[in-house]
């Protein structure tokens, strides 16, 4: 994909419990590059506690604990992948502070510490530097 083309969050719609709460990270496990992840996982996007009705008609509630942040690949570090995860919270509500820093965040670190479990669902998508 290109980096002009998400400049925006992407559209995530799913037909969900309409119960349930959810939290959606988007990382880059490739940051600087594949070959030098040295500042991986980059995050991209953070928010917790969605209600159902956002995740079936696209993200606009929930908690936002880091804004999103558009693909941006340095050059010559050839494509990157992008990782967007759904979990499900099984109804309750998670507290998470504010994101201060994009770098580094570990998401399995994350999730252990949430009990958030497996995603319920998930996608990426490849892209690279456009000079």
């Amino acid at each position: 994909m290109s980096p002009r083309n998400l400049r925006f969050a992407p559209r995530v719609t799913l037909d969900v419990d309409p119960e349930s709460t959810f939290s959606l990270l988007m990382i880059d496990p490739d940051n600087l590059s594949r070959k030098n992840p040295s500042v991986a996982e980059w995050l991209h996007w953070l928010v917790v506690n969605i209600p159902a009705s956002n995740i079936q008609e696209g993200i606009n509630g929930g908690q936002h604990q880091m804004p999103y942040g558009s693909p941006a690949p340095q050059p010559r570090t050839d494509l990157h992948r992008y990782v967007i995860l759904l979990y499900e919270h099984q109804g309750r509500r998670i507290q998470v502070p504010k994101m201060n820093s994009r770098v580094k965040f570990n998401t399995k670190e994350f999730v252990e510490k949430h009990k958030l479990g497996d995603p319920i669902a998930g996608n990426f998508f490849l892209a690279q530097h456009e000079g």
